[in-house]
């Protein structure tokens, strides 16, 4: 079933929806000194291990992204759309 522009631009909406009200909870954790989720405290150790103050935490983010994806190449296309390039950044 082919998806119209429309349909397309809704999901979209909806996806940065639902990112922007994540983004928000993970930061209400880290401002209520409650933690973070599992994933930003590997980039988090990523980013200390790495300890190089040219790389920042974003890229360190941002790479680790990309490497997934590249990943999913290779184990399943069908996973990579359109929502997890939005996600990557």
């Amino acid at each position: 079933m082919k998806k119209t522009g429309k349909e397309i631009l809704l999901r979209v909406v909806i996806l940065i929806i639902g990112l922007t009200i994540a983004h928000l909870g993970v930061t209400l954790f880290l401002l209520a000194n409650l933690g973070t989720d599992p994933f930003n405290v590997l980039i988090q150790g990523l980013h200390r291990l790495i300890g190089s103050t040219k790389i920042t935490h974003g890229t360190v983010h941002i790479s680790i992204c990309f490497l997934i994806i590249l990943i999913l190449l290779f184990v399943d296309r069908s996973y990579i759309g359109i929502g997890t390039v939005i996600c990557m950044f």
